[in-house]
């Protein structure tokens, strides 16, 4: 073979490997990004940081590096307020026991501003 011929066969090689090795790292690159958010679960997408979005159920991409997100459970969440003793006007003792339930109708400052464990009513000092 001339010299020629095989130069251009190593060239041909040389930009097939790069294309090839840029691809599988894209390729990568997007398959990592995938996330799922579950039926239950809303996502909240951050961007440098900066709230971008709410994702919805499914597959989503979230690209690394530059994008983050957080998944929150939507659900409606049970508090069990412990036993209260308390007495009425006419001095009878009574014990009181209350669950409290947890909708989550406002996401964005839900996501943004609270926990449940930061909510003010879980913290109050109770009587023993």
């Amino acid at each position: 073979m001339p010299d020629i011929t095989r130069w251009f066969y190593y060239q041909l090689i040389n930009i097939f490997m790069n294309y090839t090795t840029f691809i599988i790292i894209a390729v990568v690159i997007i398959i990592t990004s995938i996330r799922q958010i579950n039926q239950y679960q809303k996502g909240v997408k951050f961007t440098l940081g900066k709230f971008t979005s709410i994702m919805e159920p499914g597959w989503r991409i979230v690209w690394p590096i530059i994008q983050s997100y957080q998944k929150v459970d939507v659900r409606i969440k049970a508090v069990d307020v412990p036993d209260q003793n308390a007495i009425t006007r006419d001095n009878v003792t009574v014990k009181v026991n209350a669950v409290i339930y947890i909708k989550s109708v406002m996401r964005r400052r839900l996501l943004l501003k609270w926990k449940i464990s930061d909510m003010p009513f879980l913290n109050m000092p109770r009587p023993q």
